[in-house]
């Protein structure tokens, strides 16, 4: 059974799921980014809010905008989710995590559920070490898996209903000692639980990746890595050559997350000089189809799930965004430009993420 905020249901009953989204978040700007830094052309988008007027700006610079991260307008949410059940969606994992604000929102969840029709998985764990609460950093990683565990069987504060995913993260070029105790924790809540696991990695130099670190520990600790998928996969395409890291994280067995569709425009960098991340620009939805098309070729079409990674207002149909229902209404003709079978799309949204969650 999955855990969502209405309840458990059936991974049968999921239909077509986007595993990585943020119904709800609070922006990380300003643990990443300080107003000094900023170049002269985007310093004023780090207080001003996001109108159509700077629009074209926010897209090159999406970090640097703390409101742009700012996501709370139940409003908003639920024009998002019935465009997606519109378009024939059915669940939203939602992996908005402690510190990216899920404590000050995860009691709209319900709500916007309800109201929408669409089925939500809320999240427990934690960000990258910059966002941990204070708590962590006295705690084991024994302490900070019993937390986790007690928000799946439990459930999560005062709302009721219980956490469906656990979310990690590996900090950008590094994986800290905070980092790496989270991840401890989170491997003794999957093990115990049995809810899925993911974690957020990043377009890190070549050879700073740890994606294959990750998958050491979890196959030191025997986790079933049919449990276990990557979010954000498409950032590694610098690693190695013909998109070879996905390739092999995808033979050891991991999902493949492909989860920033419709971010068509700079966000793999704070702004578009790229210098931090290694690669210029970040993956269009023509370079996703592409690692698709790759993935399939080699064997490994039972291992994708995708995505939009929807933190952003300019994601937001309200704000000129592609919106939730992308993926559903946009992408199938992408598989027809690519020659690939529209039954593989089935299998990507509905087959494999039952799979993963059942």
């Amino acid at each position: 059974m999955v855990n969502t905020v209405l309840g458990s249901i059936s991974a049968d009953k999921m239909g077509p799921t986007m595993v990585h989204e943020h119904c709800f978040m609070d922006s990380d700007t300003e643990f990443w980014v300080k107003p000094e830094n900023i170049p002269k052309r985007f310093v004023h988008l780090y207080r001003d809010p996001v109108t159509v007027s700077n629009l074209d700006l926010v897209k090159r610079a999406a970090a640097y905008s703390i409101d742009n991260g700012n996501n709370g307008d139940i409003a908003e949410r639920e024009v998002e989710l019935n465009a997606y059940r519109d378009a024939g969606g059915m669940t939203v994992i939602d992996v908005t995590p402690e510190g990216l604000g899920r404590n000050n929102h995860v009691h709209k969840l319900p709500q916007v559920s309800k109201a929408t029709r669409v089925n939500i998985v809320a999240a427990t764990g934690h960000y990258v070490a910059a966002s941990l609460p204070p708590r962590i950093k006295n705690q084991t990683a024994e302490q900070v898996a019993q937390d986790l565990i007690k928000e799946i069987t439990e459930g999560i504060l005062d709302t009721g209903f219980k956490a469906g995913v656990i979310k990690t993260a590996i900090t950008p070029n590094e994986f800290t000692s905070a980092d790496k105790k989270v991840m401890e924790a989170a491997i003794i809540a999957q093990k115990e639980t049995g809810v899925p696991m993911t974690t957020h990695m990043w377009g890190d130099h070549p050879g700073k990746w740890p994606g294959f670190k990750i998958i050491e520990m979890l196959q030191k600790k025997d986790i079933d890595l049919g449990k276990f998928y990557i979010s954000h996969i498409e950032w590694t395409e610098s690693q190695e050559e013909n998109w070879g890291a996905a390739v092999r994280a995808a033979k050891a067995g991991a999902y493949l997350s492909i989860d920033n569709f419709g971010k068509e425009f700079p966000y793999g960098s704070m702004d578009n000089t790229f210098s931090d991340y290694g690669y210029i620009g970040a993956p269009t939805d023509l370079d996703r189809l592409r690692l698709i098309k790759k993935l399939i070729d080699e064997g490994y079409e039972d291992k994708i799930v995708v995505g939009h990674d929807s933190a952003y207002k300019v994601q937001k149909l309200a704000y000129g965004g592609p919106g939730l229902c992308h993926i559903l209404n946009n992408i199938p003709m992408l598989f027809d430009h690519f020659g690939i079978s529209q039954k593989y799309f089935q299998k990507i949204v509905v087959d494999n993420p039952r799979r993963l969650f059942g």
